[in-house]
């Protein structure tokens, strides 16, 4: 007999489905955390969504982002390789490898116009969602790649670039950074006051920019990062979490790569800078708190952005979980009636 134990299957039944095949799993049990006999093990996370409003002095910029956009968006409309005027960046990433495959010829200028828009798209998102010096960043990393692809050069000579990045910069300079970043040092503070904290945000140069914010503030603080794209070495990621462990320092910044396997048992409070609209993620950030005693979470979210967008799709995802599960077990019943 073998035992699997998970925190976070599933939500789409298909997949759920392949993972039980893959596994050649014959009988899943599921327990929550206010169960009899799981209660002696689970301790209680005390959970909370700080909402910002997305700020009057980016709205120049947001507008600016919104005109770049609009050529790519009418090509991929008027000549019918979309069907909505306004899609996600979800389906836009489907849509490339079906352009690339179709018998056209508009399909090169198509897989071009396809990938401007979906770094315009990114962009956006980022304004909203993570700080106006990621953006620059992003915008700076674009223009080192205008020799390797058609979209990026067409970004690059764009003159709403141009001025996008130095409306960026402007606002840099004034000290008018997304909201998120201004309050943050202050809720670490509080957080910090007797346990450590761990600070998730999906991207490494959101990363760089929060910590030299929490530096300015007196704050000292690690990152943890992958090792790909000339990242951290296994060693010093191992050396990173020991330091956490035995608290030589109190704040912790991660990617993705601190959400599973990190087993650190003195994180009093996890926080959410940014928003990830996946229940496995969800479950695994906020899992790194609440080990041993009582833990803390706190959401940062824009109001009504994409960000809030990325949370509900999260938590509403990790509520179907439970119902994907049911429905599988009710299913294998009848099949076995």
């Amino acid at each position: 007999m073998v035992l699997a134990l998970t925190a976070s299957p599933y939500a789409d039944k298909q997949r759920y489905e392949e993972l039980l095949a893959n596994l050649k799993i014959k009988l899943v049990e599921s327990r929550k955390g206010d169960e009899l006999d799981v209660t002696d093990y689970s301790q209680e996370i005390e959970s909370e969504i700080i909402y910002f409003n997305f700020p009057s002095y980016f709205y120049d910029l947001a507008s600016m982002i919104e005109e770049l956009k609009k050529p790519p968006l009418h090509f991929l409309f008027s000549k019918g390789f979309i069907k909505t005027p306004n899609p996600p960046r979800k389906l836009l990433l489907a849509l490339q490898p079906m352009i690339a495959k179709m018998n056209t010829p508009l399909k090169y200028n198509a897989l071009k116009q396809n990938a401007i828009l979906l770094n315009v798209l990114l962009m956006h998102e980022l304004l909203q969602t993570q700080t106006v010096s990621t953006l620059k960043s992003f915008i700076e990393k674009l223009r080192s790649r205008k020799e390797e692809t058609k979209a990026a050069l067409d970004l690059s000579n764009n003159p709403l670039l141009r001025e996008i990045e130095e409306k960026a910069m402007n606002l840099i300079t004034r000290g008018l950074e997304h909201p998120k970043l201004l309050n943050l040092s202050d809720i670490v503070k509080e957080a910090t006051v007797e346990d450590n904290c761990l600070i998730f945000a999906h991207y490494r140069d959101t990363i760089q920019v929060i910590k030299r914010e929490l530096a300015l503030n007196g704050i000292v603080s690690q990152e943890l990062v992958g090792q790909s794209k000339n990242g951290m070495k296994q060693k010093e990621q191992a050396q990173i979490i020991q330091d956490f462990r035995e608290k030589k320092f109190k704040v912790l910044l991660a990617t993705s790569i601190g959400e599973e396997g990190l087993d650190i048992t003195n994180v009093g409070t996890v926080i959410f800078y940014d928003n990830v609209p996946s229940e496995i993620r969800l479950v695994q950030r906020r899992g790194r708190t609440a080990r041993i005693s009582t833990g803390k979470l706190k959401i940062l979210v824009t109001k009504d952005t994409i960000d809030e967008a990325y949370l509900w799709s999260g938590k509403n995802k990790e509520k179907k979980v439970e119902k994907t599960m049911k429905n599988s077990r009710e299913e294998k019943n009848q099949r076995t009636l």
